[in-house]
């Protein structure tokens, strides 16, 4: 049946799609090229294209078919055209698996037909690869043992982690910079590790060999061995940090509070930096590395605390009180005379109050770069120096606050809201202070006189009716 188009698209261009949501493929003991064809129809005028790739389900790319990407073109008048696909050999015994086709990005005036699976914004095929050779599992107990092991456990899916695994230990030793600090450009030398680079991975070896140890590629146990690995890791760091900054604050005569809002906060909060300052950069939209934001401090809060407030309150319960319990908590005997999980609340108050001005102005330069800039990240140069300065102040002003709040505990309601109006009062002469200093930065930049080089340029500008926009 022909596709329905939606009201008010013309299909001059054609339609594009597959002959049906779901193909069947044959593999053997030998490797071999197929096509799957594709079709367009309700209009075949002008050339028209859409980029294609594969996306792996059961199918393991590499061991089950080759996994590429590409565009498909159709010229003017043509009503089909062919994608070439290779499967690998398949083993005696290894069941069927799926892996799946992806049209996209339709160009020339195409579209993708709204009825198929993708609905109209791409075409999705499923394309299963059975193994011809089926009916000799059932003469040989091998085959039969080797089957069912691939029906439990992916076996095409432990070699690929195997080998992913191996590679990723090996990494963690011999590569020093990452892949992203390639070229560019696309050529196949790759920049030389700068100092800094073999620093940092000297470093870091001992902690990017037993992370590559311990945690599993991804794809294993589809993912979640990696998941639970890498949160114990992160848990056994954390609790590590936590130690040496409690070690270096007895050490150095510093209050738990204070190596805890400073060194712990940092060293437990590096991960979240890392992680939205990638999704800043990769994605489109700055959703992700603001959302992690939230995303953190809500685990942090419902399960960083509640799980272990809950954990110790049951303890506490189930135990009663210890003499320890009552020469610290003598003060709640006549409440609690049984004991129970008692958590001072100490200057929690005033660091919330300041956790929340804080917060607030936060938001609402969100909320101003998103009305008046366009976006919540990025910009132009003076917007974006004023809000990163701004956000690291905002810093600087929690710190400042709970560290002389837990100094100076005898400070009244009074003084503790004085000490709060100073501080923004601080932080806003700061703003305007390194709002002039830009300003003048960016505008003598601008007033500098052109070299000779641009000297020539402007002059093929004026002479050619363009003028340069600074």
């Amino acid at each position: 049946a022909l596709p329905v188009l939606p009201h008010g698209v013309s299909g001059s261009a054609g339609v594009l799609s597959f002959p049906a949501e779901t193909w069947q493929l044959s593999g053997g003991l030998d490797a071999r090229e197929v096509s799957v064809p594709v079709l367009r129809r309700c209009g075949q005028e002008g050339v028209v294209s859409c980029k294609y790739r594969f996306e792996g389900r059961s199918a393991v790319p590499g061991y089950d078919y080759v996994a590429h990407e590409g565009e498909l073109e159709f010229g003017h008048g043509e009503d089909c055209a062919h994608l070439p696909v290779k499967l690998l050999p398949k083993r005696l015994g290894e069941h069927s698996d799926e892996f799946q086709i992806v049209l996209e990005d339709a160009e020339g005036g195409a579209i993708f037909d709204p009825n198929s699976d993708g609905r109209g914004e791409r075409c999705v095929l499923t394309v299963t690869i059975n193994n011809e050779n089926d009916e000799f599992a059932h003469y040989s107990l091998a085959v039969r043992a080797s089957r069912w092991l691939d029906g439990v456990v992916n076996t095409d899916s432990l070699r690929l982690g195997a080998s992913t695994w191996y590679k990723d230990i090996v990494d963690s030793v011999t590569q020093v910079a990452d892949d992203d600090d390639d070229d560019d450009d696309g050529d196949d030398d790759k920049k030389s590790p700068s100092a800094l680079d073999w620093i940092m991975h000297l470093v870091s070896i001992p902690w990017k060999l037993a992370f590559a140890i311990v945690v599993p590629p991804a794809s294993l146990a589809g993912g979640w061995l990696c998941f639970v690995m890498s949160l114990a890791m992160i848990g056994g760091v954390t609790t590590w940090v936590i130690d040496f900054a409690e070690l270096f604050g007895c050490v150095t005569n510093i209050e738990n509070s204070i190596t805890a809002i400073t060194f712990v906060a940092l060293g437990t909060s590096m991960p979240d930096l890392f992680a939205s300052r990638a999704a800043a950069c990769q994605d489109e939209w700055a959703d992700a590395s603001i959302v992690n934001v939230t995303g953190s401090n809500s685990v942090n809060v419902f399960l960083g605390i509640g799980l272990p407030w809950t954990m110790s309150a049951v303890y506490w319960t189930l135990n009663g009180a210890t003499e320890e319990w009552r020469r610290l908590y003598a003060r709640h005997l006549p409440a609690y005379p049984n004991g129970a999980f008692v958590v001072e609340s100490g200057d929690l108050a005033f660091s919330v109050v300041v956790f929340t001005c804080s917060a607030l102005i936060a938001l609402a330069l969100i909320r101003f770069r998103r009305v008046k800039l366009g976006g919540e990240l990025g910009g132009d140069w003076l917007p974006k120096v004023m809000s990163s300065f701004l956000l690291v102040l905002l810093w600087f002003f929690y710190i400042g606050l709970s560290i002389w709040k837990v100094m100076d505990k005898t400070a009244s309601i009074g003084t503790q809201a004085a000490a709060i109006f100073l501080a923004i009062c601080v932080l806003e002469n700061l703003m305007l202070l390194l709002g002039c200093g830009a300003y003048y930065m960016k505008g003598s930049t601008l007033a500098s006189p052109p070299s000779a080089e641009c000297d020539s340029e402007l002059g093929a500008g004026a002479s050619s009716g363009f003028a340069p926009k600074l």
